[in-house]
Order: C-alpha cells, then structure tokens, then sequence
C-alpha cells in the first residue's frame, strides 16, 4: 500500500501536507505510511480512494486494475 499511496499522490500532484490535511492527519503521518513505519486506517484508506478515484483494491495492493 505504501507505494502505492506515494505514485498517486504524485500522480495528482498532491503534496504530504496537502493529503494530510485532506484526511485529517500531519503530512508525517502520511510520511509515514508511504515508509511503510505505520500502518493507515481502513477509513483513510476509503478517502484516499475518493482523493485518488481509485479503488480500494488497488490501493491496498490486491488488484493491478486501478480502478
């Protein structure tokens, strides 16, 4: 999951601080689930899919079908 919330992030140009403050977390936070230190909650997984407009399969790394 870690790289892949780091490649949409990029992906949509979003800074850390940008994301975070979207989900309602420090851009740390974010920092660290994309070093894979810490691990994200379901339910700021579900926003990044709405955020990213990808699904949460594919964000978590169970499908390569991005949506």
């Amino acid at each position: 999951m870690n790289n892949r919330i780091k490649s949409e992030r990029a992906l949509k140009k979003i800074s850390q601080e940008e994301l975070g403050k979207a989900l309602g977390v420090s851009f740390q936070t974010v920092a660290k689930w994309e070093r894979n230190i810490d691990c994200c909650p379901i339910d700021k997984a579900v926003r990044m899919t709405e955020i990213f407009g990808c699904s949460l399969e594919y964000l978590i790394g169970n499908s390569e079908t991005r949506c």
